[in-house]
């Protein structure tokens, strides 16, 4: 049961994370830079890394590695993302072009925020395998055994 409510809290925290991040990010992709709005989604990130690590300290210790590891990478990337959109509003705030911004560095922060949202598909995978290990594949049906079983009853 503490396992469970672990991953349960690990993987609300990253997904708010990153919903956060991504507003912060889509903030800059408006038509009009709103810089005043940045700064509120900015603190609203910030506010969530505490949560975060809270969260991924205990499923690094609830374990097993596979699903500690895909926690910590998910946080390590959603916090270079966060410093990334950080780095963004502190550049606006000291006088930098948001659009000159955007158009020289929003594929990096697209890739990072892609690679984000993996570590925490990864995450809740491997956390899925260990709730469920019944369903070895995932959510998309029976795992090798379960497959060879259907393959056998359908040759019948």
């Amino acid at each position: 049961k503490a396992r469970r409510q672990a991953y349960y809290t690990c993987s609300t925290n990253l997904l708010a994370r990153l919903d956060a991040a991504s507003a912060l990010l889509e903030a800059f992709v408006e038509d009009t830079f709103d810089l005043a709005k940045a700064q509120v989604l900015l603190q609203r990130l910030d506010d969530q890394r505490d949560g975060v690590a809270r969260a991924v300290g205990a499923v690094a210790a609830e374990g097993p590695y596979a699903v500690a590891s895909n926690a910590k990478f998910a946080a390590a990337g959603l916090e270079h993302l966060a410093g990334r959109l950080r780095d963004w509003v502190t550049a606006v705030t000291s006088g930098a072009d948001p659009d000159g911004l955007v158009q020289s560095r929003l594929r990096y922060a697209h890739q990072d925020q892609s690679d984000v949202r993996q570590g925490v598909d990864d995450f809740t995978r491997e956390c899925r395998k260990v709730l469920h290990p019944d369903e070895s594949s995932g959510l998309w049906g029976p795992g090798r055994r379960g497959r060879r079983r259907l393959r056998l009853r359908l040759r019948s």
